[in-house]
C-alpha cells in the first residue's frame, strides 16, 4: 500500500522494508488487512494460506516476538466477526485479550464512518452470491 504522503517516506512507502524490520527486532507485529482486493500485504505467507485451504476476505495476522517463526493467523469472511487477540506483552507476562470487533465498533459508531461510508449501495468489487444475500439479509 503506497504511503498517503509519496516521496516523504521511502520507509513507509516500502511494506517489505519495515515487515522485515518489525520480524527481525524484539518487537511483535500485529497486522489487520481489511482489504478486499490488491496485494497481500500481511507477514505470513500467502502460499502456506492457500496450501491450508484457508479462505478469508480479511486476515488478521499476529507474530510473537518469543516463538519467532510462527504466524497466528486468523482468516475472516465478510461475515465473520472480528476476533479477541491475544496481546503479547513480553516472556514474563501473560497476553492480554484485545477485543478487535468491539474496538472497530467503537471507531465506527464515535467516527464519521456512516457518514463516510455508503453501505446502501452495492460494492465496487462484487461480493459471492452467498455473501451478498447476507448483506441484504442485514440490511433488512
Amino acid at each position: 500500500m503506497p504511503s498517503p504522503f509519496p516521496g516523504m517516506d521511502p520507509w513507509l512507502e516500502n511494506r517489505i522494508l519495515w515487515q522485515d524490520e518489525f520480524l527481525e527486532s524484539e518487537t511483535s507485529l500485529i497486522e489487520i488487512d481489511l482489504l478486499r482486493v490488491g496485494a497481500h500485504t500481511v507477514a505470513v505467507p500467502v502460499e502456506s494460506l492457500r496450501e491450508r485451504g484457508a479462505r478469508w476476505d480479511y486476515l488478521v495476522c499476529l507474530h510473537d516476538v518469543t516463538d519467532r517463526w510462527r504466524f497466528q493467523v486468523w482468516p475472516l469472511l465478510i461475515a465473520d466477526r472480528l476476533p479477541e487477540l491475544p496481546i503479547p506483552l513480553g516472556t514474563d507476562l501473560a497476553p492480554i485479550l484485545l477485543n478487535l470487533q468491539a474496538v472497530f465498533s467503537e471507531c465506527y459508531d464515535t467516527g464519521r464512518y456512516r457518514a463516510l461510508l455508503r453501505y446502501n449501495e452495492p460494492p465496487e468489487l462484487p461480493l459471492p452470491e452467498e455473501q451478498t444475500q447476507w448483506v441484504q439479509e442485514l440490511r433488512l
